[in-house]
């Protein structure tokens, strides 16, 4: 059996300096956009690797457009493409830190730590949302399956497949696009 984990493409937003409440509209944006770094996936598309890949059986992707968009560029011909909601993105809620600006990918990174510890609390717990991967790890291992999301949900979810019996057989990283190969050893 082969999974295929595959992190979305780069969104093309502003990643500038901005103040708490400028984030959380950037985070927004991200969210929504539509503008991508869509030529990440290019130099994949023609490797050995992508020619396997094509021929899946199961396509997965998360609904949010970096990652739909992602998974329509890369199987351009399949119609059959799952969008299921447990694979979008967890928790991206900026913390509201006053008086201080920084660029964004920090207040990224900073919001999603104090997530992490319980200090950042907006709907659902750290825990629910590895919960709400995990749950979906045994449909995703019925058959061969690409997995196009993000990059908290790819990791509960490799983690889960390398207790699982599954091995890395190929990584390829460009930007925020990323694509690993696992196979079941046994």
């Amino acid at each position: 059996m082969t999974l295929a984990l595959i992190r979305h493409v780069t969104p093309l937003i502003d990643r500038g300096v901005c103040d708490a409440a400028e984030a959380a509209r950037r985070a927004i944006l991200y969210d929504a956009t539509q503008s991508l770094a869509l030529y990440e996936i290019d130099k994949f598309k023609s490797s050995a690797a992508y020619e396997e890949l094509a021929r899946i059986s199961r396509i997965c992707s998360s609904p949010l457009p970096r990652a739909a968009l992602t998974a329509q560029k890369l199987f351009p011909h399949r119609r059959d493409i799952e969008y299921l909601e447990a694979l979008r993105e967890f928790n991206l809620r900026i913390f509201p830190v006053p008086l201080i600006k920084m660029p964004f990918d920090c207040w990224l990174v900073l919001s999603r730590l104090l997530w992490l510890c319980g200090m950042n609390p907006s709907g659902a717990s750290a825990k629910a949302e590895r919960r709400r991967a995990l749950d979906l790890m045994p449909s995703l291992l019925e058959a061969d399956t690409a997995v196009i999301a993000h990059g908290f949900v790819l990791r509960v979810i490799r983690h889960s497949a390398r207790r699982a019996g599954y091995r890395l057989i190929y990584r390829f990283c460009e930007g925020c696009f990323c694509v690993e190969i696992w196979q079941c050893a046994a």
